[in-house]
């Protein structure tokens, strides 16, 4: 690996992450309102209230309850996902792969030094 790779490599794996923080941020926390409807349905779907109900013939996906409510549990999958397209993309999906972490990393830290940069109350 070139010094030039290895460099293109370390500023992806930054970017990444911080990609990969701003869409666990967007998926468990946001109150963005196709996100906070997709966690109400996703909690409806696999929780049970242990009756015997038409949620049973979801009763494998119990134990997933917490994917999308839970930063911890999200970040895993999310990573997993946005690494493959890393590693697979080629031609205008690696440009895809840059413009979207990109946006989202820049996003995330451009929230939060807004947020830090709040002038005080007079």
């Amino acid at each position: 690996m070139t010094p030039y790779e290895l460099l293109i490599h370390t500023v992806a794996f930054v970017i990444g992450s911080i990609a990969v923080g701003r869409a666990a941020r967007l998926v468990v926390h946001d109150a963005y309102p196709p996100m906070q409807w997709l966690r109400d349905r996703w909690l409806v779907w696999t929780e049970t209230d242990g009756k015997q109900s038409a949620r049973d013939r979801h009763r494998w996906l119990t134990g997933w309850s917490p994917l999308l409510t839970c930063p911890f549990c999200f970040a895993p999958y999310a990573a997993a996902v946005d690494l493959a397209w890393y590693l697979v993309a080629d031609g205008w999906w690696a440009d895809a792969w840059w413009v979207v972490n990109v946006w989202a990393a820049v996003s995330y830290v451009a929230a939060m030094i807004v947020l830090r940069d709040e002038p005080p109350e007079e």
